[in-house]
C-alpha cells in the first residue's frame, strides 16, 4: 500500500463506530466519490493540522505575553505560511 500524502510506508487500523456514525461516513464518502478509508483519513489530516495551527498560534501568544514590548506582527505571515504547509 502506498499513502496519498508524502510518507511512503502505512500503517492499518482498526477502529469501532457506531452503526449509525459508520453509515453516515459511508454516505458522505460516496458524496465526495471517495472511499471511507480516504475520508477517514483526510479528516484525521486535517484535524492534525488544524491542532498545530492552534499550538502555534498559542506559543505565538505567550511569546508576545513573555516578551513585553516585543512586535510580533512582522511574524504573522511567516506563521501563517508555515502553518499552510505543516
Amino acid at each position: 500500500m502506498k499513502a496519498a500524502n508524502s510518507d511512503t510506508s502505512v500503517k492499518q487500523l482498526t477502529i469501532r463506530l457506531p452503526v449509525r456514525l459508520l453509515e453516515d461516513a459511508k454516505a458522505l464518502a460516496k458524496r465526495r466519490h471517495t472511499s471511507v478509508n480516504e475520508l477517514v483519513r483526510s479528516l484525521l489530516e486535517a484535524g492534525a493540522a488544524e491542532e498545530r495551527e492552534a499550538e502555534l498560534a498559542r506559543a505565538y501568544e505567550l511569546f508576545a505575553q513573555d516578551a513585553a514590548g516585543s512586535d510580533v506582527e512582522p511574524f504573522v505571515d511567516a506563521q501563517a505560511e508555515v502553518a499552510r504547509h505543516a
